[in-house]
């Protein structure tokens, strides 16, 4: 294909994008044509510039140069890599992904440039400043670090490292009272909080949507929850019943231990399920003590039933229906509604005004 000096920049191929360019000097007035080049245009600035002038291309300081190319085909000092970034694709909104580009701390305007990683930055001081520099850091303090590395990637004293997350936030960071700042800090364990209750040892490690664990108090220090009524020490009612055990509440036990507290020793005066969840969480009245069973049969008195919405008297306590029945019609409501035997046709129905 031949073309002229004052068409050759206005010619594009058949796919409509690329445009040609001279293979010679301007001055001959007919030429043969080539595909436009990212680093025909060598004065270019910025990547507006460039992706202007072909929209493959970005910005390699002065100049431009393929999105494509990694970052190790750039050149620069530190300051200078760290405008560049390689184009890598789309994501599912169809927004360009980029890697970004570093340098080392020591290089010159001719030195190769690399791939950004969270180390590069040594002066952020926040989380922000760490996310803002590159998705996935998180500040370390003074500087930025993967997010995903565990606590011991971590340097700082106790004092330090209590404000750092490792694990992509999964782990509470600590260290022990004689560590400096040169230390390496440690996972936090419950027995690491300081308290002297349930409250204190919760608040000193409070479980999050990623943290699963939390702490309570055994009487002498702060354990991991998930110890059973057995494996508490106390020698009356008033100091198990204080322990947050699996399968709690506790009460007094055999041998210095606690038990288990059990839903038939309840006292025969709990008359409402509020009563008996008072004494065992996962227990309900029956009108004279409680039982494990949540179930309107087991109501023994009218009053008791009325308090369930889902249950109804007739002549004993029976779980509600969604219509009225022969076999259950006197004494009977259906959604709020009076259920009425009508002696004539034999039949039970929600009861009207003629009734």
């Amino acid at each position: 294909m031949s073309c002229s000096f004052e068409f050759y920049n206005l010619i594009t191929e058949k796919n409509g994008i690329d445009k040609c360019t001279l293979m010679v000097p301007a001055q001959e007035t007919i030429r043969n044509c080539l595909y436009k080049s990212c680093y025909d245009y060598a004065t270019a600035m910025i990547d507006d510039e460039c992706e202007y002038y072909l929209k493959e291309c970005l910005t390699r300081g002065k100049g431009c140069i393929p999105n494509t190319e990694p970052c190790s085909s750039q050149r620069g000092t530190k300051i200078q890599c760290e405008k560049f970034k390689q184009f890598i694709g789309l994501d599912l909104n169809n927004n360009k992904i980029y890697k970004y580009c570093s340098g080392e701390i020591d290089n010159t305007q001719d030195s190769i440039c690399k791939q950004r990683s969270c180390t590069d930055n040594t002066i952020a001081l926040s989380n922000k400043e760490c996310s803002d520099y590159m998705i996935g850091c998180v500040s370390k303090g003074i500087g930025c670090i993967d997010q995903n590395l565990p606590c011991r990637a971590y340097i700082g004293d106790q004092n330090t490292c209590s404000q750092f997350m490792g694990s992509n936030g999964t782990k509470y960071c600590w260290n022990t009272s004689q560590a400096s700042l040169k230390s390496n800090c440690i996972e936090m364990k419950c027995s690491d909080v300081l308290g002297q209750s349930n409250e204190d040892c919760y608040s000193g490690m409070k479980p999050t949507t990623q943290i699963k664990i939390f702490c309570v108090f055994d009487g002498a220090s702060c354990i991991n929850y998930g110890q059973t009524c057995q494996q508490f020490k106390g020698q009356d009612d008033k100091t198990c019943s204080n322990y947050i055990a699996i399968d709690g509440p506790c009460k007094v036990g055999l041998y210095g231990f606690c038990s288990q507290r059990e839903c038939n020793e309840a006292p025969n005066n709990l008359k409402t399920d509020e009563d008996c969840q008072n004494y065992h969480k996962r227990r309900y009245t029956t009108c004279y003590g409680c039982s494990h069973i949540k179930s309107c049969n087991n109501l023994i008195s009218y009053d008791s039933c009325n308090l369930r919405n889902e249950c109804t008297w007739v002549q004993q306590c029976t779980k509600t229906t969604d219509k009225c029945t022969l076999t259950q019609c006197f004494n009977t409501k259906v959604d709020g509604q009076q259920c009425f035997w009508n002696e004539k046709t034999n039949t039970c129905h929600e009861q009207q005004c003629e009734d």
